[in-house]
This record gives C-alpha cells, structure tokens and sequence, in this order.
C-alpha cells in the first residue's frame, strides 16, 4: 500500500491522470450489473460469491517458465487473479471491508490458490476463491440481495465472446445478453474520454490505495491465522 500511495502522491503532483487497469469495469455487462443494483432490483447486496481460477493443475508452475510463479517477479494468485474478485467485491458493495480472512494453498514460491472471506459493514459478505492449481477454468460472480441475484459467468476474460446477467428475482428469471467487446478498447475509450473533458476516471487513484490495503492485509492474515480487523480504509 505504501509503494500505490507514493505513486499517487507522484502523479498528483505533476498532474498525471493515473488509474488502475481493471478492464472488467467498462465492461457494458459490469456497468448495467451496477445500475441493477442502484435500482434496488435485487434488494439490498448480502453476498457476493466470485472465483478467478485458471486450469493450469497438469502444466509446470515453476518460477522460471512464468513470471506468475515468480515472487521476485509479483507472482501469485492473489496479485494475479484475486485482484479482480477484491476490487470487484468493494465495487458491488461500494464499501471498504471491516475484516479479512485468507487461506492460502503454497506453490514453489508463490500462493498456488487462495481462499478468502472478506467481511463488510452490516454483516455482508465477499466470498472469493482464485488459484492456478484448478483442472477446469472457472470464472463468475454471484451477487446475492434480499430480494433476488445476479449470476455473471465469464466475468473477467471474456474478450469478443458473448456474455449475460442471469437475473433471478421474485417475479421469475431474466437473462440479459450483451455482445462481443473487447474490454481493453472500452477501457482506454474511457480513458481518452477524461483526458479529453477532464471528468473523474471509473477508478480513482485513492481507490487503488484502499485496494492495497486490503492485499496487505490478506498476507498478514495467511501469515498470522487470524482475522485481520481494518480501519481508515
């Protein structure tokens, strides 16, 4: 947290536009998720359930054959995949968490997979599992509220393939289908929007500090065993 809260401090001074590349957050899929839940179509947010686990259990996972096994290269599934499901969860809440607790399955050097719980205010709930040491690929998000649920597969890595809300609610089932896109074009369309008009980026520096802090606090929790309480976010 303390490298990403110098980096903001830099930009800020030289007035630099600096934002952290999550992709799935121009994602029109994401986007219209938000506006469903602003909506109050699915009650008040209880429970977000999320995995980003890639099928790479038959392949090699050494530190040389891949930068993602490396931890003197920032390897690691958290840094990797659970960076998503985190600052997806804090996003859908549109909080910070209260509490954070992890499990870890150890690789060679890095974390091969990582389980955690991530605690908000109002005893809501971010459950999250990631992890290179999956058969199968997995991927989705289930977002659960008091009256209904969103179910998003392909949630991360979905370039130019089609994707769908699955919304579940009281009065039936509805599937809201959205075409190919390329996530990385949308975000530096996004971008190049407030470069141009000066408007305030999807994803604020500061948000991005808070989202280290709580990275930070995870490590501290796989290596102590205990729930770690964090303030001030």
């Amino acid at each position: 947290a303390a490298e990403a809260l110098l980096l903001v401090s830099v930009a800020k001074s030289n007035c630099v536009l600096i934002s952290e590349g999550f992709k799935f957050r121009h994602h029109p899929m994401h986007l219209k998720t938000k506006e469903l839940i602003e909506a109050g179509t699915v009650g008040k947010i209880m429970t977000v359930r999320s995995t980003f686990c890639t099928g790479t259990a038959h392949r090699t996972r050494s530190p040389e054959s891949n930068w993602r096994y490396n931890k003197a290269k920032g390897g690691g599934s958290i840094f990797d995949l659970g960076c998503y499901c985190i600052h997806h969860a804090r996003f859908v809440f549109d909080s910070e968490p209260s509490s954070v607790f992890a499990i870890q399955q150890l690789g060679i050097e890095v974390d091969d997979a990582m389980f955690i719980t991530l605690g908000f205010p109002g005893a809501r709930v971010a459950q999250i599992c990631v992890g290179f040491n999956f058969a199968i690929t997995q991927q989705y998000a289930e977002i659960c509220g008091t009256e209904g649920m969103l179910r998003l597969d392909r949630v991360w890595n979905n370039e130019d393939r089609p994707v769908a809300i699955k919304l579940q609610t009281g009065s039936g089932e509805e599937t809201i289908a959205f075409p190919p896109v390329y996530q990385f074009a949308n975000q530096l369309e996004h971008l190049c929007e407030c470069l141009a008009s000066g408007a305030q980026h999807r994803i604020r520096p500061e948000n991005s500090i808070s989202q280290m802090k709580v990275i930070d606090a995870i490590f501290e929790s796989i290596a102590t065993g205990n729930v770690v309480k964090l303030t001030g976010l």
